[in-house]
């Protein structure tokens, strides 16, 4: 067999890389626009960049071909821990009887789908919302703590999602995307406190105009890397 010389080798590499990128810049592009606001948004403290969501999402800086692989990767994960949960032997429910992804509704402007209901867990009888989420070994450790407290808007999102599907308690999973090691916590319905989200988020899609920038400044960490960030600040100061 003939060696590839150097310069083949860097021509297929080069080339190769190339299309890969450009595959994932055109899944991001192709991204279609929601005539909702997502339910997993609602935990996002910042109601002005919620009003962008629902009102100007194709103004939308899209995410970069690496961060789009990111992405990908995590709702793959996701599959691969839905199937180790289904093979323990407990029931997992993730489908309707179409074959689509179960669906959550909050008048007509607030949307969600979740991961699936599971039942039969060694810690309860109980069916429970499932949640499942891959993170690097940062955000991980970051899991000392409960949810509630770590990662504040996954937490709402569950409890929004509890209280449309009338259950009262939820099963986080969490696997770390560097050593694949997993994190499992319960969580219970707070009713009060997703009802207020769910409200809150109907109110910011009625509003006529956005609501003022949450943040002191377009520089500061959480502005920086928003994808409304190119306009957000225009004519603001």
């Amino acid at each position: 067999m003939q060696a590839i010389s150097g310069e083949e080798k860097m021509k297929l590499e080069v080339g190769t890389k190339a299309m890969l990128t450009e595959a994932l810049r055109q899944r991001s592009l192709n991204e279609p626009k929601r005539d909702y606001l997502g339910v997993s948004a609602l935990g996002d403290e910042c109601s002005r960049k919620l009003w962008f969501k629902y009102h100007e999402g194709e103004k939308a800086t899209k995410v970069e071909p690496r961060i789009q692989a990111i992405f990908d990767m995590g709702h793959l994960i996701e599959k691969y821990v839905l199937d180790l949960l289904i093979s323990t032997g407990m029931s997992v429910f993730d489908k309707d009887e179409d074959g689509k992804q179960f669906e959550a509704f909050y008048g007509s402007v607030i949307k969600g789908h979740i991961d699936g209901v599971i039942k039969g867990i060694p810690e309860s009888d109980k069916p429970h919302l499932l949640e499942i989420k891959s993170m690097n070994d940062t955000n991980f450790s970051k899991l000392r703590e409960n949810i509630e407290h770590s990662f504040p808007h996954y937490w709402v999102q569950m409890q929004c999602y509890m209280f449309l599907f009338k259950l009262e308690r939820g099963l986080f999973v969490a696997m770390n995307k560097d050593n694949c090691e997993f994190y499992t916590e319960r969580v219970k319905l707070d009713p009060i406190v997703a009802e207020s989200y769910l409200k809150k988020g109907v109110e910011i899609v009625n509003m006529g105009m956005a609501p003022s920038p949450h943040y002191p400044s377009k520089t500061f960490f959480k502005c920086r890397y928003c994808e409304f960030n190119s306009f957000c600040w225009d004519g603001d100061k």
